[in-house]
């Protein structure tokens, strides 16, 4: 994982620790929005981002779309994703470093997962595919 996070810092032009932080809010929208076989492969291509997606997990609560996505039943589904926007622009990231960011990432683990993997994530996010 930090050559992915070395990589989306330079490609973004920011620090490698917001792209860690990012990083860990788009894994841990992944985590809870995936089903266990899912998590499993992930997890089994990517070691790393269980700790990440961990981490992702506390970095605060998004503002008013993340009040939103917890009235809605917090991490899954479309209101996840419009929390896990949330955190990434009060992280300091504009929608086109979003875009960037997550295009990157799921190119990673398509390459160390496989397609079909970044297709069950995908489609497992209503409203990922807009963002990426």
């Amino acid at each position: 994982m930090e050559q992915i996070i070395a990589t989306i810092a330079e490609k973004l032009g920011i620090s490698t620790e917001l792209a860690s932080k990012a990083v860990g809010i788009i894994l841990n929208l992944v985590d809870s929005s995936v089903s266990d076989d899912v998590k499993e492969k992930l997890y089994n291509a990517v070691p790393d981002a269980k700790e990440l997606a961990a981490a992702g997990g506390d970095q605060g609560g998004g503002g008013l779309m993340g009040m939103a996505g917890g009235m809605f039943g917090g991490g899954g589904g479309a209101m996840g994703a419009m929390a896990a926007m949330g955190k990434l622009s009060e992280a300091g990231l504009d929608n086109d470093q979003i875009g960037s960011m997550g295009k990157t990432l799921l190119g990673y683990i398509g390459e160390v997962g496989d397609e079909e993997l970044v297709g069950e994530i995908v489609s497992s996010i209503p409203g990922l595919d807009r963002f990426v």
